[in-house]
């Protein structure tokens, strides 16, 4: 830990230029490493457990408390999802309706739809079709590759196909869009082969997805602010919490801690 003297070369200690003021949200500067780029090969968010079979919520809503999945992509992007899977059903108290809404319990789920899951996914062109990409990665510890035909590049976050009646596979592909800051989703057939995808399927379609940029505090305080007076999001991982528990979060969850003389966050 930098103590301030004879800094390294790029020191991002908090001294010497970076702010470093006693408010909480003044601590962002030490999680600021801005996107990463993107590109065709290994698709790092689909390294992540919940791109694999992840069946089981990993966060409740901030909101109204129901168990949720909560995806940050490596590239910037944070949502609440209902599920995991086609149809993507973003969390409702994170969407841009009006109101607080409870998720529809009647809602289908990837998995008990006949959706896989494919992680650690590599996407590649075609070096001898044009408008041809090769996905490949792992599905039930299986190595799996399709072929699909798009009209641009497509990048993946999770990825989750199925066997279609009649030959090939649905494929169902959430991308986080960094340029254009959202959240889209890549729809359509995928073969085994670059002679069935040419001659039997269309190109892939394109849709977004609402994005989880704004603090949930910011969206519901006219309507309920004896909810939202109480939440704080954490700088790191955009977690919103009661403020009760945001400084045992910091500690438990990034290792951080604020000095008793300073008040800033190490």
């Amino acid at each position: 830990m930098c103590n301030a003297n004879n800094h390294p070369p790029n020191c991002q200690c908090g001294w010497g230029g970076v702010s470093y003021g006693g408010s909480a949200d003044s601590s962002s500067w030490l999680f600021n490493k801005g996107p990463r780029l993107r590109k065709l090969g290994r698709q790092t968010g689909t390294s992540s457990p919940l791109s694999g079979g992840y069946t089981v919520p990993n966060q409740r809503c901030p909101v109204c408390g129901a168990q949720v999945y909560f995806y940050e992509s490596p590239y910037g992007g944070r949502v609440f999802f209902d599920s995991l899977g086609p149809p993507w059903p973003k969390h409702p108290c994170t969407s841009n309706e009006n109101g607080l809404k409870k998720p529809s319990t009647s809602a289908p789920s990837w998995h008990t739809e006949s959706w896989r899951e494919l992680s650690n996914v590599t996407i590649n062109q075609s070096a001898d079709v044009k408008d041809i990409y090769i996905i490949s990665g792992l599905s039930q510890g299986k190595s799996i590759q399709l072929q699909f035909k798009a009209r641009q590049i497509v990048m993946a976050e999770i990825v989750r196909f199925k066997k279609k009646e009649g030959g090939g596979f649905l494929i169902s592909i959430l991308d986080f869009d960094e340029p254009k800051n959202e959240w889209a989703v890549w729809e359509g057939v995928a073969f085994a082969n670059a002679t069935q995808v040419h001659v039997d399927s269309d190109f892939l379609s394109r849709r977004t997805i609402d994005d989880h940029h704004h603090m949930v505090q910011e969206k519901y305080q006219a309507t309920n602010p004896h909810v939202t007076s109480q939440l704080m999001c954490c700088p790191a991982c955009k977690a919103v919490l009661l403020s009760k528990n945001y400084l045992q979060h910091l500690r438990d969850e990034h290792g951080l801690y604020r000095t008793k003389t300073m008040g800033n966050f190490r």
